[in-house]
């Protein structure tokens, strides 16, 4: 149980138990970046989306989303992304290159495929840091020349690295300061339409669908 301020909107609190707290924590917590630093972001899910607000949050200037769906690119643009990379369509490498030149100070991967998260990590700069939270099928291979040369730091993470009890209720304040705007990945289904709640998050057209269960009275 976490304790939340009063006039917190608790029907759209859920989520932060679990997606979205790993990813803004994976950024908060565990990669800490400063302000006017850059990130990569690979997977732009829930996870990856909250990953993003947090980012911004904290006042990077340059959050690069990469992704297949092109629908939740676009999303990560209005969210805060300043650039987006599709990996069907475009060379990922040179648009990192392109991007953010000698690399990024952080990447974070929440889609744990060995393939994404190597292009991510070729594109840290010096002492760049990596978190992932995805568990992919296939062992990642490393290029130990350049890892060690560069100093990098490869680092997973579970349920944001925090502690629920002062992490989430962190979070609440953020978004009623305006800072993490999470309502914005949510879409609210009433419990007759919880099957196509389901179908609309499998096809990725809804990024993290609630179910209202009557209406919450206060």
């Amino acid at each position: 149980m976490v304790k939340v301020p009063e006039d917190a909107p608790l029907e759209i609190l859920g989520p932060l138990g679990c997606g979205i707290q790993t990813g803004a924590g994976a950024v908060m917590n565990a990669l800490r970046p400063e302000p006017g630093s850059s990130i990569i972001i690979s997977g732009i899910g829930a996870v990856g989306l909250a990953g993003l607000l947090a980012a911004k949050a904290v006042g990077c200037t340059t959050i690069v989303a990469l992704d297949i769906n092109q629908p939740r690119l676009d999303l990560a643009k209005e969210l805060g992304a300043t650039h987006t990379i599709n990996s069907k369509t475009d060379d990922v490498p040179a648009k990192i290159k392109e991007y953010l030149g000698a690399g990024a100070d952080h990447a974070f991967d929440t889609t744990g495929r060995a393939d994404v998260m190597g292009q991510i990590i070729n594109g840290l700069t010096h002492l760049g840091k990596c978190a992932f939270v995805g568990v992919g099928a296939k062992p990642l291979e490393l290029d130990m020349i350049s890892f060690m040369t560069k100093g990098l730091t490869l680092t997973g993470v579970t349920e944001g690295n925090s502690v629920p009890d002062v992490f989430i209720p962190a979070l609440v304040r953020l978004y009623q300061q305006g800072k993490f705007p999470f309502d914005k990945l949510i879409k609210k289904y009433p419990f007759e339409q919880i099957n196509q709640a389901i179908i609309d998050s499998e096809t990725g057209k809804t990024i993290k669908p609630v179910i209202e269960i009557g209406k919450y009275k206060g």
